[in-house]
């Protein structure tokens, strides 16, 4: 019971303010540049003012620092009487005013790169400027003597490849796109000897189906045939039938990957053979990917049944076997002759992950002679007939041109909706964004666009599709590559020209190109408008496995603040696969000097877990915020915080299935302050100095980090930390002095690995390579092999083999002992096993060091710190409360050891600032001791309009779940809990914290009316001292739980509805969350031995 309870506490007086120093001062309180932005969506024109200011002041209460502004629409209604389309009269007048508000208020505001998140596109965008892919048609004729040729007009509709349609399961407009088609070249080949009509005697399902074999090797994308599996067989197939034994050496394939699969696990395909129908062998694996066809090549196989057959992964085989999901096929061809294998995705048409699978071996009897191409573009007549006389023997005319792609920028609202541009094409992406500038400078006013009101503009993760054309590519390829690539084209249509691995050179050349254009006619032109306009850019790239031909390194560098993306459910995508993509934007930053590194932050999705949604709290965010800035972050963008224009009770307006839901009306909006406090003082701190890396991570010029690395970082020495570097880095940024590769911006490497990606690299890439060895730099690698058809291929192979016989290039193997003569470890933590659990990030000042310190670990850990510093005394700082504290600590060798305690998921910094010829300091842990068990009674009062009653009185805490009233049970909202408790307060050297014990989930302590602290992690406490006073003191604590009872609560027969939201998955079944003050409340007494003060 809470009753009278009788002790002596003395009041020790906080340091004055005037005796802090600047770095301490903004560390408690951090300017607004390191204050989290939020993404703040306006929803398919439900948008008000009113709504907008509510908005603005409840972001500037909790210390949000800016907003980055999205028109979207995900199947949103209208809820607002007066709807605000897109670009309307009255849309404009809202915009110019809420900058307005925006710069009066200080808050950053940042618009995106086009309406939707996705990617740069809009209305304004003419079909000439759209973006492209390449089509074909191929015609067989008998050399004849003269003659006159028609040739198929090729696919003229909008979609990724051949006649396939455009989808976009996001938009919720849809668009018609006329037909648009421009020819490129005509060129003729000798048909190769493979090349036969293979004679097909019928198609047949696992489900018992029968499809007609002409239909299905029909080029015609549009059509679909559906099967599944038996009845309790996970697998499923699709089979033909040859009439004779025959020699197959590629297949054609029309399996896609739907948008949202990856959420649920794509089944794994194969391809199998058979003599008899019953009995199948291996043949290949088939790569599902987005791309409506995939081609595989592979050993020529001679049978007479060829099957493919799905079948579910690990994690879904048993939902699978219970209920046949049904699978979609657009196409199945065999073929006589090889094929490139995947060459759509190396050609370009659609993202290529599976870099690394080796090139599969070409029989000449597959292969076109470069020298016997001939390029009759230019008798070519308008209505596509071509004059010719053909030479004896069987030859293929091919007819190349190149069509939309018929990409919408999404998930905008309906007058927002519009063709993306040619991203391969400066001229028209300055025009795009030079349209769209003009839009919002007329809207907002010349005054308010630059260095006040609009200030940024975000380009989100590219979700754009692939484009493989734009008009003058032939001519920018060559300008790039130093070749002709016309009699190459055939190789984006699968043929094989000369030879496998010379077709796959020009590939790897190709997509080069394209990688290099994205990063300079797309990402490069923004941004060089954007700067004549002063403004500045916030850059994310592909955020998860390969979303394009391209570099995101390279996309990134012209940015003013790198961007990445963290999700945060487990399980969804590999988890380092965005520890990657951190990574990336902070070695940009760190290379080329923004220093700035930022993040799509705490993104959640509801489509395959709905009991994911409102399910977040600052407690469960703050293990992946930990972690994300262990890998670099320092500015946290929150996904995402919609615009609330009602004033109605919550969750409100959404968007979507996507979280976090994170808004005014969130439960615990008013209490988040605190935390938003941790993540803005965690952030400066890791903005201060120079990054602390030993090595630079040299990967590969034809992949990208997150698919490179998408399931485990590069294996490297324990404690030291690392930057990716790209070919383009190192050749542009990075020269050696003192044997160490440095950059302009600071950084110094003892080192640069070379990851197995970049074993085959250009020329150029090979010489910068060589240049940082002559002059003394460590280099580990396998001996490189040219890459680039372009490249003197004999210059690369001498270059290579004299650079690699330097003594100071390495092995891999050979990597640790080379590195250890160059560096000691940063930090060594010991036992050995905590190496797995704690990360590190160390900034360097000139006189300071500042190291972050994070666990991984869900129970608590005691740890010893080998930090390379020296002279220097150890401080604690931590960002949940603010505090600094002198460490204990010794010097050994040069190097400075600080024992660590670390709780649960814990995270603080390590400072050493302050010269000291100390070599030990040393003070006792504070003594603890409970004197008061706060068990009850305990009035409670719950939030009005929320469904519970008014009042409640509990004798001892308990969940509110386990209320019989459904009101309390379903309650989502904010309760105070009140108690009374009588104190005497002598004077002594000691201090009182209240200990809540567990919090469902988020607490603000309140102490005779005084607010102390608002509690949001375990351990759940705080110091009450100075807001005591002797006799009875009022104990209050609002605590606030999370919206996901309430919606369940909705859910139940006959129940009244209480909240509203555009987005409720809950089921009425679903598992209710703890909720409430769970105790056991505790006033504990804390005495500190002098010399151990805290830092307040």
């Amino acid at each position: 019971m809470a009753k009278s309870k009788s002790l002596t506490v003395h009041k020790i007086a906080s340091p004055s303010s005037d005796t802090e120093d600047l770095l301490l001062r903004q560390f408690r309180h951090p300017p607004s540049e390191a204050r989290p932005r939020v993404w703040w969506h306006w929803m398919n024109g439900n948008v008000s003012i009113e709504g907008v200011q509510h908005d603005f002041e409840w972001m500037k209460r909790v210390g949000i620092g800016g907003v980055h502004n999205f028109d979207a629409s995900l199947q949103t209604p209208l809820i607002v009487d007066r709807h605000l389309p897109f670009l309307s009269e009255e849309w404009r007048r809202t915009l110019r005013d809420t900058v307005r508000m925006a710069d009066r208020l200080g808050l950053e505001f940042t618009c995106a790169s086009s309406p939707g998140w996705s990617t740069t596109g809009g209305p304004w965008v003419q079909a000439e400027q759209a973006m492209k892919k390449l089509v074909w048609s191929e015609t067989e004729v008998e050399g004849q003597g003269g003659s006159t040729f028609a040739l198929p007009h090729p696919a003229d509709v909008a979609g990724p490849f051949g006649n396939a349609p455009a989808t976009s399961s996001l938009s919720q407009t849809v668009r018609p796109v006329e037909a648009f088609y421009r020819d490129v070249a005509v060129l003729a080949f000798p048909t190769p000897r493979a090349e036969r009509p293979i004679d097909v005697r019928g198609a047949r399902t696992s489900d018992g189906a029968t499809i007609d074999p002409a239909a299905l090797s029909s080029e015609d994308l549009t059509q679909t045939f559906e099967f599944c599996a038996r009845p309790g067989e996970p697998e499923a197939w699709i089979e033909i039938e040859l009439s004779t034994r025959q020699t197959i050496q590629s297949a054609s394939i029309g399996l896609t990957r739907e948008k949202f699969e990856g959420f649920s696990d794509p089944p794994q395909a194969t391809l199998q053979c058979g003599d008899d129908g019953e009995h199948f062998r291996h043949v290949t694996n088939i790569p599902i990917g987005f791309c409506p066809q995939t081609t595989v090549s592979f050993e020529p196989v001679a049978a007479r049944f060829f099957r493919i057959v799905l079948a579910p992964s690990a994690k879904s085989m048993k939902a699978a076997t219970a209920s046949p999901k049904r699978r979609r096929i657009r196409r199945f061809v065999l073929l006589g002759a090889s094929r490139l294998d995947q060459f759509e995705g190396k050609a370009g048409y659609a993202p290529y992950f599976d870099v690394d699978r080796p090139p599969v071996v070409v029989t000449c009897d597959s292969l076109i002679p470069k020298q016997e191409i001939i390029d009759l573009t230019g008798s070519q007549r308008r209505d596509g007939r071509i004059d010719w006389s053909p030479p004896p023997g069987r030859w293929t005319l091919l007819r190349i041109g190149y069509s939309l792609t018929g990409s919408l920028n999404h998930p905008a609202s309906p007058s927002g909706t519009g063709l993306e541009v040619d991203k391969l094409n400066r001229d028209h992406v300055r025009s795009y964004i030079e349209n769209y500038l003009g839009i919002l400078r007329e809207t907002i006013g010349a005054d308010f666009i630059g260095s006040r009101g609009l200030t940024h503009m975000v380009n989100d993760s590219y979700e754009a599709g692939s484009a493989n054309w734009t008009e003058d590519l032939l001519a920018k390829f060559e300008q790039a590559r130093g070749y002709d690539m016309r009699p190459w084209l055939p190789t984006l249509t699968g043929r094989v020209v000369e030879n496998s691995e010379a077709s796959e050179a020009f590939l790897w050349d190709f997509r080069k190109t394209l990688s290099e254009l994205i990063a300079e006619e797309h990402y490069g032109e923004i941004q060089r408008v954007l700067r004549a306009h002063g403004m500045r850019r916030y850059s994310e790239s592909h955020e998860a496995w390969r979303a394009f031909v391209g570099d995101g390194m390279d996309v990134k560098k012209t940015a003013d603040i790198p961007m990445s993306a963290a999700w945060q459910q487990p399980g969804l995508y590999p988890e380092a696969m965005h520890d990657i993509d951190i990574r990336e934007s902070a070695s940009v930053a760190h290379i080329y000097g923004q220093n700035l590194v930022a993040a799509e932050s705490f993104t959640a999705q509801a489509i395959s877990d709905p009991n994911a949604a409102y399910s977040f709290a600052p407690e469960t965010l703050k293990p992946l915020a930990d972690r994300m800035m262990a890998h670099g972050v320092n500015q946290f963008v929150i996904h995402t915080s919609v615009h609330q224009p009602q004033a109605e009770i919550g969750p409100g307006l959404t968007l979507g299935p996507f979280g976090q839901w994170f808004t005014r009306k969130e439960t615990w909006a008013e209490l988040a302050g605190a935390w938003i406090d941790y993540l803005a003082r965690s952030s400066h701190l890791l903005r201060q100095g120079v990054f602390v890396a030993d090595i630079a991570v040299l990967y590969g010029e034809d992949t990208n980090l997150t698919n490179r690395f998408a399931r485990a970082g590069p294996i490297l020495p324990k404690g030291f930390a690392y930057d990716f570097v790209n070919a383009s880095a190192l050749i542009s940024e990075i020269s050696a002095a003192n044997a160490r590769a440095v950059t302009p911006s600071g950084m110094h490497y003892a080192a640069i690995l070379i990851d197995a990606s970049a074993s085959r690299m250009s020329l150029a890439l090979l010489r910068k390579l060589a240049e940082l060895a002559d002059a003394g730099v460590l280099i580990a690698g396998v001996l490189p092999k040219c890459a680039s058809l372009g490249d003197d291929q004999e210059r690369f192979a001498d270059l290579a083999a004299t650079t690699w016989s330097r003594p100071n290039v390495e092995t891999l193997a050979d990597f640790e002992t080379a590195l250890s003569q160059q560096a000691s470890p940063d930090v060594v933590f010991t036992p050995q096993d905590s190496t797995e659990h704690v990360q590190f990030v160390h900034r360097a000042l000139p006189n300071e060091d500042i190291y972050f310190v994070r666990s991984s670990c869900a129970h608590a850990l005691s740890v010893e710190a080998s930090f390379r510093v020296a002279g220097r005394a150890a401080e604690i700082w931590r960002a949940d409360t603010g505090k600094a504290t002198p460490a204990n600590y010794r010097r050994h060798e040069g190097r400075t050891i600080v024992p660590l305690e670390m709780e649960p998921y814990d995270a603080f910094f390590v400072l050493f600032r302050h010269a000291t010829t100390e070599t030990e300091f040393q003070t006792r842990a504070p003594a603890c001791a409970e004197i008061a068990n706060l068990d009850g009674p305990w009035d409670l009062e719950f939030e009005s309009g929320r469904g519970a009653t008014e009042r409640l009185k509990f004798d001892q805490l308990q969940c509110l779940t386990e209320i019989d009233d459904p009101g309390v049970r379903y309650f989502s909202g904010q309760v105070v809990y009140s108690c009374r408790v009588d104190l005497t307060l002598p004077s002594d050297a000691r201090r009182l914290e209240l200990d809540l014990g567990v919090v469902k989930n988020v607490a603000e302590i309140v102490i005779n009316g005084h607010p102390v602290a608002t509690v949001w992690k375990p351990p759940f406490r705080a110091d009450i001292t100075d807001a005591l006073q002797q006799g009875i003191n009022h104990v209050q604590i609002r605590v606030a739980n999370l919206w996901r009872n309430r919606l369940i609560g909705d859910k139940q027969p006959g129940a009244s509805v209480v909240a509203f939201t555009t987005f409720n998955p809950c089921q009425a079944d679903a598992p209710l969350s703890a909720s409430g003050l769970l105790g056991p409340v505790r006033i504990v007494e804390v005495c500190l031995e002098p010399g151990a003060r805290v830092r307040e």
